[in-house]
């Protein structure tokens, strides 16, 4: 994700505004303020755990193909949709297809 860090600020400041709504509503004796605030906090908390959930399972799906070849795991590319995989995986990880061997008994690897 590209603007990770922009969106995870603007999150963690809406909760911050959401926050300083309630402390006005105090001094200004209004309920409206409050659930206005509270909405606020609870809307940026939620919105932060959604992009770091997401950022998360973006980054589960990165293989870093250079320090699996030193782990001796053999590097194949998905008859589908040709992106590269670890063979010793069943599926692969972006498309769920089968990374067996083919009819042929041959599976392109690098």
């Amino acid at each position: 994700m590209k603007n990770f860090k922009l969106v995870l600020i603007m999150g963690y400041a809406i909760s911050f505004l959401g926050i300083l709504i309630m402390v006005l509503s105090y001094f200004r004796e209004s309920i409206g303020l409050f659930f206005l605030g509270g909405s606020l906090v609870i809307l940026g908390f939620l919105s932060v755990i959604a992009l770091m959930a997401l950022n998360l399972f973006f980054k589960d799906k990165e293989l870093e193909i250079e320090k699996l070849r030193q782990m001796g795991l053999t590097i194949v590319v998905c008859k589908k949709c040709f992106k590269e995989n670890v063979l010793e995986d069943q599926y692969c990880i972006y498309c769920g297809e089968s990374l067996g061997s083919d009819e042929h008994g041959v599976q392109e690897e690098y």
